[in-house]
C-alpha cells in the first residue's frame, strides 16, 4: 500500500510510505529518518538517539550519514532555517549528528597527521633512493676503475715477464 504526503518544504518535512526491497513497508522522510527495516534488511530501532523517543513520520527529524541513527531536529538544536535548507538541497544533503561530528573531527585531524607523516616518509624515501642511486653510481665507477686497474696490472705483468726473459 502506498501513501504519499507532500507538505510545503518551507514549513515541514516531506514524508511518504514506500516499499523496501524486502517487500515490507517502511516509513521514510526526506532526510532519511527511516523506521522499520534498513538497507541491510535488519530491524532497526528508530528512536531519537538523544531523547530516546520514537521518530514518527510527521516529526522533523534527520538521519545521520555516519551512524544511520535518527535525531529530532529540536534534540540536535538545529534552527528551522538550517533544517529547511538541508531539506531544500534534496539528495545532495549530507548531515552528521553532533555525536558523529565530534568523532569525524577527531578522525579528520588524525587523517591530517597521517598525511603529514606520510609526506615526511615519502620525502625520506626519496632522499634514500637518491643516496642509493649515488652509491650505485659510485659502485659502478669503482668497478670500472677496478677493471681498468686489472687491465693495467695484466699489461704490467706481461711487460714484466717479457723484461725478465730478456
Amino acid at each position: 500500500m502506498s501513501k504519499n504526503t507532500s507538505i510545503n518544504m518551507d514549513d515541514e518535512i516531506r514524508t511518504g510510505r514506500k516499499r523496501n526491497d524486502g517487500g515490507g513497508a517502511e516509513n521514510i522522510n526526506k532526510l532519511g529518518a527511516v523506521s522499520g527495516i534498513n538497507e541491510d534488511n535488519d530491524v532497526r530501532n528508530d528512536s531519537c538517539r538523544k531523547c530516546d523517543v520514537v521518530v514518527k513520520d510527521e516529526d522533523k527529524a534527520m538521519q545521520c550519514e555516519v551512524c544511520k541513527t535518527s535525531f529530532h531536529k529540536t534534540c540536535e538544536g538545529m534552527p528551522d532555517k538550517v533544517y529547511n535548507y538541508v531539506l531544500s538541497i534534496g539528495d545532495q544533503n549530507t548531515w552528521y549528528s553532533t555525536f558523529c561530528r565530534r568523532g569525524c573531527v577527531k578522525l579528520c585531524k588524525n587523517m591530517g597527521k597521517l598525511e603529514e607523516q606520510s609526506k615526511i616518509l615519502q620525502n625520506k624515501q626519496n632522499e634514500t633512493e637518491g643516496k642509493i642511486n649515488v652509491l650505485t653510481e659510485d659502485i659502478h665507477e669503482g668497478q670500472n676503475n677496478n677493471n681498468a686497474l686489472e687491465f693495467r696490472l695484466g699489461t704490467t705483468e706481461v711487460q714484466s715477464v717479457a723484461f725478465s726473459e730478456k
